[in-house]
C-alpha cells in the first residue's frame, strides 16, 4: 500500500511530505501542504478533499482530532481511506535530525521501502517542502517509474545544483520584491558549479548544455 510521512521541522518550522506508491502521479494527490498552517497526506482510495478541506480546517484553527473527526463523519468511503500510514519511515526519519528536512525525508522513505515498502510494487514517489509561503520550497514528483525514491534523490541532487539556490531569491509575503540583483546568487551557483568540475563529479541533471 501507499507510505507516507508528514514532518515538521522543529528548528526552522518547515514542512514536508513525502510519499510513494505502486500507483501513478502519487505526489499529485496524497500531498497537502500550507506554509505556515499544516500538513495531510490522503492516502488509500484518495479523497483530496481530506487535504483541501483539512488545511482549512487548520487554518480556521481546529485541532487534529477535530478535523479528524470531521472528515470522516461526512465520508460514507472513510473505511477504504487513510490519512497516514508508520513504519520504519518514522524510527530513520528521528534518528536522521541532524540533516536537513529533504534528506530526513528521503532517507525515512527508503528505509520504509526496505522494510517492504508497496507489497504491490514500485511505480511513483514524491517530496514537497513548504517554508512559511502558500507556495512550495521544493516539489519533487517521480509519477512513473522504476525506482522512483532514487529518481527522487537524483532529483534532489539536481535541485542543489541550482534551483534550490534561486528558490531564496523568491517573493514572499514578507518581501514581495523578492531578490532583485541576481549577481550574488549567480555567483554563487557558478562557483558552486566551478567547484563540482574541478572535483571531477558530473552533474545530476538530464539537462542539455545551455546555449549562449
Amino acid at each position: 500500500m501507499t507510505w507516507s510521512i508528514v514532518a515538521r521541522d522543529p528548528s526552522t518550522g518547515h514542512l514536508g511530505i513525502a510519499v510513494a506508491s505502486r500507483f501513478f502521479a502519487v505526489g499529485a494527490l496524497v500531498p497537502h501542504i500550507r506554509g505556515g498552517i499544516g500538513a495531510v497526506a490522503t492516502q488509500a482510495f484518495v479523497s483530496p478533499l481530506y487535504g483541501v478541506d483539512g488545511l482549512s480546517l487548520l487554518a480556521a484553527g481546529k485541532a487534529p482530532e477535530e478535523i479528524i473527526a470531521e472528515l470522516t463523519a461526512r465520508d460514507a468511503g472513510r473505511n477504504q481511506r487513510q490519512l497516514h500510514l508508520i513504519i520504519e519511515t518514522l524510527a530513520t526519519y528521528n534518528k536522521a535530525m541532524d540533516k536537513p528536512l529533504a534528506e530526513r525525508l528521503l532517507l525515512a522513505m527508503q528505509a520504509g521501502e526496505d522494510a517492504g515498502g508497496d507489497k504491490r510494487g514500485r511505480q511513483s514517489a514524491a517530496l514537497v517542502i513548504h517554508r512559511d509561503q502558500d507556495y512550495p520550497w521544493l516539489s519533487l514528483r517521480a509519477d512513473d517509474h522504476p525506482d522512483p525514491l532514487a529518481e527522487l534523490v537524483r532529483l534532489h541532487a539536481v535541485a542543489g545544483e541550482r534551483y534550490l539556490h534561486v528558490a531564496e531569491t523568491m517573493a514572499t509575503r514578507q518581501n514581495p520584491n523578492g531578490m532583485t540583483d541576481r549577481r550574488e546568487i549567480d555567483e554563487k551557483i557558478a562557483a558552486l558549479e566551478a567547484a563540482r568540475i574541478a572535483e571531477g563529479r558530473p552533474s545530476a541533471s538530464f539537462a542539455t548544455p545551455l546555449k549562449m
